[in-house]
């Protein structure tokens, strides 16, 4: 954000306030006289809803990306602002954007200008869910898209940064005062020694900035997980029994050899467990006996059992809702989004994705209860992308303790 405040060195990483005495930025850099420290009049301050949705990122020892929508826009003639490009592979192309479509209205504000469209991009780090209203042929559509990585990893590690030219020097004058550094902040981006003191609070891990902050908000959120902790040694088979909404009724079978899932009469799904590829099935839920395995793997085996364990942040669960925080583990292309109640801790879904560029099985726990002294999710609606693939009423499980290596 742009103000006429008077922001000099020095004033970096200091508050920006309105008239009102309301904190709205914090302050970044200023246009200053070439070579000079007098501000010509303006300044630029990171603004406070950007903050608040990339701070808890920060705060758990990530570097944390901003985002992309995977679309160009630009603004016409008639000052509509209209998708240029897009990519096959976004989400918002999933979702029905095209070339052409007439940008609305994109996180709930009204969309006047291309600028204005990149000025709301900019606030929200990657990943998250953000609604999004566009207009085709006189026909408003109403969409949840959810954003892409503005940068590859390899250009968020340190030292991956573009390097800006220099300016050109003016020819120097007798009697010209000395010249300013030409970044009065540089003393702040070179490293110096961890006092002695706080060497146990900072663990060097490529990819955060710190990640004793990731791992300690990694221990926090798996401590939410006690309400499943009688499952641990029961990471034989499972069955779980019920029906679903319309009345049918389902048996979900997770075992060592493999995923099924028998759904009414005739609707028989498996997935082998045999390194093979992990597939969407059944089709149409994002991968609904991954997903469940997943949840299975996390409960009986831990998060050791992952490759990929971290702390994401928060974001409003479904792109509206209410605030989650977000750990995130993978194996293999295959990683999950397990989502934490901000208010009070619990377990309310998960979002597993097959490989990138694909929907998610987006899993979300409405209510648990007690099966013969293990408390387990009574209650689960699936969705995958815009549809949903069904709501799921459990009415019994079986499990199986853990088989001893040489039978698995």
């Amino acid at each position: 954000m742009q103000t006429d405040a008077s922001i000099n060195p020095g004033n970096s990483g200091g508050p920006l306030f309105n008239a009102a005495g309301e904190l709205v930025g914090i302050n970044g850099r200023g246009s200053f006289e070439k070579r000079g420290r007098v501000n010509i009049g303006a300044g630029y301050a990171i603004s406070i809803n950007q903050i608040k949705h990339f701070l808890d990122g920060l705060k758990g020892g990530r570097i944390v990306d901003h985002a992309t929508l995977g679309a160009t826009v630009s603004t016409n003639f008639d000052r509509d602002v209209v998708v240029d490009r897009i990519l096959e592979q976004s989400s918002a192309y999933r979702r029905g954007l095209r070339e052409g479509d007439h940008i609305v209205s994109f996180g709930g504000r009204p969309i006047g200008s291309a600028n204005q469209f990149k000025n709301v991009l900019g606030i929200y780090p990657d990943g998250w869910k953000v609604p999004l209203t566009y207009r085709r042929d006189g026909e408003r559509r109403d969409i949840m898209v959810e954003l892409r990585t503005l940068h590859r990893a390899t250009e968020m590690l340190p030292g991956q940064q573009r390097e800006r030219p220099e300016a050109p020097d003016r020819p120097r004058k007798p009697g010209d005062p000395p010249q300013p550094k030409d970044d009065p902040h540089e003393h702040l981006q070179q490293p110096n020694a961890i006092p002695e003191q706080w060497k146990h609070l900072y663990e060097e891990r490529e990819g955060f900035a710190n990640y004793y902050f990731n791992r300690t908000s990694q221990e926090r959120l798996l401590k939410s997980l006690a309400p499943f902790s009688a499952l641990k040694p029961l990471g034989g088979r499972w069955k779980v029994a019920g029906t679903v909404a319309d009345g049918r009724p389902f048996v979900f079978t997770l075992a060592t050899e493999g995923l099924g899932l028998k759904l009414g009469k005739d609707g028989i799904f498996f997935m082998p467990l045999d390194g093979s590829e992990s597939i969407d099935e059944p089709p149409g839920s994002g991968g609904l006996l991954v997903a469940f395995d997943q949840f299975k793997q996390l409960l009986t085996r831990g998060p050791e059992s992952f490759s990929v364990v971290q702390y994401i942040g928060s974001e409003p669960l479904d792109g509206v809702g209410p605030t989650v925080e977000v750990l995130q583990t993978q194996i293999g292309l295959v990683y999950t989004h397990w989502l934490f109640s901000r208010d009070d801790g619990r377990l309310v879904g998960f979002d597993t994705t097959l490989a990138r560029d694909v929907d998610a099985c987006e899993f979300r726990v409405h209510a648990v209860e007690d099966f013969n002294g293990r408390s387990f999710p009574s209650a689960f609606t699936v969705h995958s992308g815009d549809r949903e693939f069904g709501t799921f009423r459990v009415n019994a499980v079986e499990f199986l303790p853990t088989p001893p290596p040489e039978t698995r």
